[in-house]
């Protein structure tokens, strides 16, 4: 019931619901001594956890995540189990999770650890698509913990274990999901390579987000994966402009508007509509970097229309006016 009320969005009376279960699960524990009761508390602590956090609570729901890893640690301990190994991954997740929100992020790292841990070892374990997904996402998760304490050269290392952990997963398997993951590895990895300053090692995954968005789209044909396709080229042209490269960078930049340009047209949302904003004022900056300054006052004219339009709908994102404005 807790829950249920919880996905309503009626949180106030979630609460009571859901410390109820903890008393009762708790009964039925002290009542029964078996491990699936002592599951089902920890599942009632958990959901606690989660409310608490969806309320803002944070500190408090570190304590629920922190009860209910001391109480996956007996589960394992009696059973020693694959669900007991899954359940024990994700509360060291959430755990670790928890401490980065409070700012506790040095805490956080071997709650961190422990989660991609115990992934791994599930995998081993049951050799899995599944699991193999958790395992990368989990090496992902790390990957991000990395760049917040700032060790770079680790969270790349991170990075590229949950690229090869996808592309292991897609030639297993070849399932559309095993794809978009392994596309979006790509994404994540050149992105942050470029954000290190380094854009001939991003390069390489720039390339390969392009060739796995084009196999997505090809696959599906929905909107959703061309606007995964159009961004891929957006990427490759900031890539190769940052590498120097303006001119090879054209096609990419134009193709990325031409798809934008399609998308708006069929699905009219203003999600649509900021990408394809973006898009002419990136096909503006590369006309800029090419010399070509009436062009570019061209692409940078229809992104401020556009932008009045997005205006009138999103008043408060007045602050830009004045960047599109500056650029017409």
């Amino acid at each position: 019931m807790g829950e249920h009320l919880s996905t309503l969005g009626r949180d106030d009376e979630a609460g009571p619901y859901l410390q109820k279960r903890i008393e009762m699960s708790t009964k039925i524990y002290e009542h029964t001594g078996t491990t699936a009761a002592l599951r089902d508390l920890s599942v009632a602590y958990t959901n606690m956890g989660n409310h608490l956090a969806e309320i803002g609570r944070t500190a408090d729901a570190g304590a629920y995540y922190q009860y209910c890893l001391d109480l996956d640690k007996r589960i394992y301990d009696q059973s020693g189990d694959v669900a007991a190994m899954k359940d024990m991954a994700i509360s060291y997740y959430l755990v670790g999770d928890n401490l980065t929100d409070l700012g506790r992020t040095d805490e956080a790292g071997p709650y961190q650890y422990q989660s991609l841990h115990w992934y791994e070892q599930i995998y081993k374990q049951t050799g899995t698509e599944r699991d193999l997904r958790n395992f990368s996402l989990s090496s992902g998760k790390v990957a991000r913990h990395m760049k917040n304490i700032g060790r770079p050269d680790d969270a790349v290392a991170y990075l590229q274990q949950s690229v090869n952990l996808d592309e292991q997963r897609y030639s297993q398997g070849g399932s559309e999901q095993a794809l978009s993951d392994l596309s979006d590895s790509h994404c994540n990895l050149a992105d942050y390579l470029m954000t290190l300053d380094r854009p001939t090692d991003a390069w390489h995954y720039s390339q390969r987000f392009i060739e796995t968005a084009n196999e997505l789209y090809g696959k599906t044909g929905d909107i959703d994966n061309l606007r995964q396709l159009a961004l891929s080229y957006f990427r490759m042209g900031r890539n190769l402009t940052a590498l120097g490269r303006p001119a090879d960078a054209e096609s990419y930049f134009s193709n990325a508007l031409n798809w934008d340009e399609h998308i708006y047209n069929q699905t009219g949302t203003m999600h649509a509509l900021w990408d394809l904003i973006c898009a002419y004022d990136n096909f503006s900056d590369n006309r800029s970097e090419l010399g070509l300054y009436n062009d570019a006052r061209a692409y940078s004219r229809r992104a401020f229309e556009l932008f009045q339009k997005y205006l009138a709908a999103n008043p408060s994102e007045q602050e830009m006016y004045s960047y599109f404005y500056d650029k017409t």
